[in-house]
């Protein structure tokens, strides 16, 4: 789901047609949420992972609304409560079970490093109304992407006083890390940027 719909960058600037803003409003949206390690936009998700042996653990996405079902080895339990809806920590008294796998030969201890996946979540997690600095930095990333060239590369600088000439930036990288610093700035407030507590 896109963080902006194609009014809304429209309003502020964005030009083309309809689909071609549609797509990079869903290719940004995806982007960021890739860096910031989360799906921003609301949405329902089940995540599977290993239980940490204490007594709290912290969901992938957040901040966490309702969590509809949360399962141990295929069991369903209701003993935990929700310590935290920002940062998605749930709480269970009993603690939270490690599967561990046993070393195979006649000793049988546990291998800690391999903790299997035994805990089961279903939730809704992320933001339903869209932060407007968030909105923001996405339509500008829009706005940006429908001005580079085809070659992926930009004119950041250009003199005639001697001479003629033209600085280009390097070709867009594909991992995000070529935001503009006003979004990164946005990107790694720790609303957005995943920070996991230990």
């Amino acid at each position: 789901m896109g963080l902006v719909t194609v009014d809304e960058a429209k309003l502020l600037g964005a030009t083309g047609s309809n689909e071609k803003i549609s797509f990079l409003i869903e290719s940004v949206s995806a982007r960021f949420d890739s860096y910031c390690g989360q799906t921003l936009a609301s949405s329902e998700r089940s995540d599977k992972f290993a239980g940490s042996g204490g007594e709290e653990i912290q969901l992938p996405s957040r901040p966490l609304q309702i969590v509809s079902l949360v399962k141990i080895d295929g069991t369903t339990v209701t003993d935990y409560s929700v310590l935290s809806l920002a940062d998605a920590i749930l709480y269970r008294a009993s603690g939270w079970p490690r599967n561990l796998p046993t070393w195979p030969d006649l000793t049988a201890d546990p291998i800690p490093w391999a903790a299997e996946a035994n805990i089961e979540v279903t939730y809704t997690a992320g933001f339903t109304q869209i932060p407007y600095d968030l909105k923001e930095a996405c339509i500008r990333e829009v706005i940006r992407a429908l001005n580079i060239p085809a070659n992926g590369r930009e004119l950041v600088g250009e003199r005639t006083p001697g001479g003629w000439d033209q600085r280009w930036s390097a070709p867009a990288a594909a991992n995000g890390s070529n935001f503009l610093p006003s979004t990164m700035k946005v990107l790694n407030d720790p609303r957005f940027k995943r920070v996991f507590y230990a």
